[in-house]
């Protein structure tokens, strides 16, 4: 096996299986960057790359539909314009802020992460850097990944319950959203197909796919850019 075919395939050691992911992989990188340019949803926080506003966003996205977060995250933006603003603030500004948001623990970490920013990188958020993204508070894997792609530009894929479920369908692994092991196979398999030069709107066009096409029980498929090539759908 090759280098280039290493990073299309791998095998389920477990299960005994092997998964390959789709072959013309190089257009499809371009049409979806190109399809979301054109179809993404108008959210604020995606007027400009700043990993301050993305880490927010996400923060608040947590367990939070996207129509209740874009008021409290202008807001916020219009409060804390930078990181160093939350980290000055008290605790109980911050939380009073988030109030009607709810899960108050989000803002608390949020507002722990602001303070070991200005702490140990001067107030800067080191978006190139997935290593050190996850040592600050409130940013996990998943918002550590999307900071990385969308403000950092490194081709790494941000995973999330609706991620899953579009590269399940697509690549016909209709097992996968139902197994805990899925994670790290989705993740290998996205690392093979994400745009390395615009891995934030390809990663932002699978979270629009997943959250207003490929729905959890209704998929959308004359809408979606991956009809195409979608396993699942040629299976129906």
């Amino acid at each position: 096996m090759d280098d280039a075919e290493s990073l299309f395939s791998f095998e389920d050691v477990d299960e005994g299986r092997s998964y390959v992911v789709i072959d013309d992989v190089e257009p499809n990188r371009d049409g979806l960057v190109e399809w979301y340019g054109e179809n993404k949803r108008d959210l604020p926080w995606r007027k400009g790359r700043a990993g301050y506003g993305v880490w927010v966003s996400e923060v608040m996205l947590q367990q939070t539909k996207v129509g209740t977060v874009v008021e409290y995250w202008k807001k916020w933006m219009e409060r804390f314009p930078c990181i160093e603003d939350v980290a000055k603030a008290s605790v109980d500004d911050v939380k009073g802020l988030w109030a009607g948001l709810g899960y108050y623990r989000r803002a608390e970490n949020l507002h722990k992460g602001c303070q070991y920013v200005v702490a140990h990188h001067k107030g800067v958020l080191p978006v190139t850097s997935i290593p050190h993204l996850l040592k600050i508070p409130s940013i996990g894997a998943y918002t550590a990944a999307a900071i990385a792609s969308i403000s950092g530009c490194l081709p790494t894929p941000s995973v999330d319950g609706n991620f899953i479920r579009v590269i399940s369908r697509w690549q016909g692994l209709l097992d996968m959203p139902q197994n805990p092991k899925s994670i790290p196979k989705i993740e290998k398999i996205a690392k093979g197909l994400i745009s390395t030069t615009h891995p934030g709107e390809w990663n932002q066009c699978i979270m629009d796919i997943g959250a207003t096409i490929c729905t959890p029980l209704k998929a959308n498929c004359a809408q979606c850019p991956l009809a195409g090539q979608c396993k699942a759908k040629s299976m129906l």
